[in-house]
Parts: C-alpha cells; structure tokens; sequence
C-alpha cells in the first residue's frame, strides 16, 4: 500500500483462531483507515475453519502468516515480530476500528514523545454505532494512566492498544503461559518504563455478539490471581499494602455477576465477602455510579441464594 513520504509507519496486528465469520470485516476496517502509512499483518494460529480461504481475497495488499495453534499470546507476539512499523496496533479479530483511529493515534503519539502505548475508549455491542464522532469529540482528549492504575483493574481493551515499537523491543511481548489476562500482564510492563495513556473517545469497536470467555469464571480468576501474584513480588510494590488491598477487592468483586449469571449465588457472595475483608471502604469515588455496586450485588446474591434453597428442584 503506497502512502506520502516522511510518514510514519503503523504495523496493525491481527491473530485469528477459528473466526472466518469476523476477521474479513476486521481487515477491511484495517484497511478503510484514513491514515494511509499502514501494514496489515494477520496472523493465523492454526484455524480449522475457512478463514485462510477467506483471506486469499485480500491478496497482497495483506500479509498473512500461518502457523500450528499457540495461542493468542503466542500469535500477537508473531505478529509483532515480523511488523516493520514504528509503531504498532492491536486488532483481535472479531473487533473493528473506526476508519480515524490510527490516525489520531500518530498525532497524539508525535505530540506526546514520552508515551508508549496509547489506548481509547471502545464501543460495544453487535454492530458499531459511531455516533459521528469526529464532529462530537476532541479526538486527541486523553486521559494519563499511572502503573497503579494498570495494576488495579483493567483499563482498556487490547483491539484498542496502539504501542511503540521500540516498547516491544525493550520489554519484549505477551507471556505464552498466561491464557488469559495476558494483555494486563503485558501493559503492566510497559507501564512500568514507559508512559501510558487512553484516548477518551470510542475509536474501537468491540463485538459482544459471540460468546465469550468469561463464561469459564474460575480459569479467569486462576490467570488474574497469577498474574497479581507475580506482579506483587516486585520489590518496589511490596511496600504498597493499600494498593495491593485495592486491586484484590476488585479482582473479588468484578467476578460476583459471572458467578450470578452461572447460577452459584453462593460463591458470589463468598467473593463479595473476599471484596469486603480486602478492602471494607468503597471502591468508587463518589461520583461514580458503581459507587455502591458490592452491596447490590450482595442483596441480588442473597435473594438468588434463597429463591435456590427453596427451589423444590435444589
């Protein structure tokens, strides 16, 4: 793909396992993208569905790698390897971007030389809804993230991340052994060298119609506890009790509706009750409006735990 002179290259990478049915339209949001100094790099992890056939229509304005099943981790790390931009940007197959996201992503990165990965905010659901967008917001309003943060909760999701290379060279990329949270892991490095920040707008779209991994609630929880575990060991966190309090009583909390929604009320309110002791003041500020969230769950819980004891089928 041909672009003007002196612009700075954007390698998109794209790992893909087993979505024919998205990963076209993925590519071709890619490509639609107004700056034009981009590499589309896809990286199929070893599909046993027709999106190798899929792809073949795109040509050459594409590269498309092929390797056996490593894992998502593994095949963003591929994709990042081979990609010549300075800059590179994450898309998971079934999300898309808005045709202006790379480009506000360059001028906030050329204007902001000490950050090394640039996030924004995603729209969500089952088809993208941009809302006009460019005529409604200040594309390059961002908000700064500290390493706290990053520890905390997640703050974005990957389809949304823009990095520098030179972060990929220095901290190197995703860990293989995590096969979830992997993405957190990762923005936790770099944090911890480089500046972090997220646009405020929506520039991602992110697809919510398939289902998710989230269903398998106790695998989730496994990954973030390792990934937390590590991540306190470092001797420069050790010392800060408070955030390590916090970010326990978040990882408790934010599993409380998936355990809800597979029917064990009980172990939700055990996590609420784990949220609690961790942490026993709020978790939100006051304008928030998940400010006081634990203890409707906690109600919730309770009267889903009832309607269960009393269930003559239980």
């Amino acid at each position: 793909m041909a672009w003007r002179t002196g612009e700075t290259l954007v390698s998109i990478v794209i790992p893909n396992y087993n979505y024919g049915r998205f990963v076209c339209d993925a590519v071709e949001s890619a490509l639609a993208q107004t700056y034009k100094a981009i590499e589309v790099i896809v990286v199929d992890d070893g599909s046993t569905d027709d999106s190798r056939e899929r792809l073949q229509r795109f040509g050459s304005s594409i590269t498309v790698v092929c390797q056996p099943n490593q894992g998502l981790a593994a095949a963003r790390n591929r994709g990042m390897e081979i990609a010549r931009g300075a800059m590179i940007a994450l898309l998971d197959s079934d999300d898309l971007f808005h045709p202006c996201k790379i480009g506000h992503q360059v001028t906030y990165f050329q204007k902001n030389q000490h950050v090394f990965l640039l996030a924004t905010g995603i729209v969500q659901g089952q088809a993208p809804v941009w809302a006009d967008l460019e005529d409604h917001c200040d594309p390059l309003d961002a908000i700064p993230l500290s390493l706290a943060d990053l520890i905390l909760r997640t703050q974005f999701l990957p389809s949304s991340v823009m990095i520098r290379s030179a972060a990929f060279r220095e901290v190197g990329g995703f860990n293989p052994a995590l096969k979830a949270f992997e993405d957190r892991e990762y923005w936790i490095r770099i944090a911890k060298r480089f500046g972090v920040a997220k646009l405020t707008s929506p520039w991602t779209f992110y697809r919510t119609e398939h289902v998710s991994m989230s269903h398998n609630v106790a695998r989730l929880e496994r990954f973030e506890r390792m990934v937390l575990e590590e991540t306190f060991r470092d001797p420069a966190l050790k010392l800060d009790r408070n955030l390590k309090r916090r970010t326990y009583a978040y990882a408790s909390a934010l599993v409380v509706r998936d355990y809800r929604k597979q029917g064990k009320p009980f172990t939700a309110l055990l996590r609420l009750a784990e949220s609690f002791i961790h942490w026993p003041w709020h978790l939100e500020p006051a304008s928030s409006p998940l400010r006081n969230k634990r203890l409707k769950q906690a109600v919730f819980a309770l009267m889903e735990g009832m309607r269960l004891r009393r269930s003559p089928d239980k």
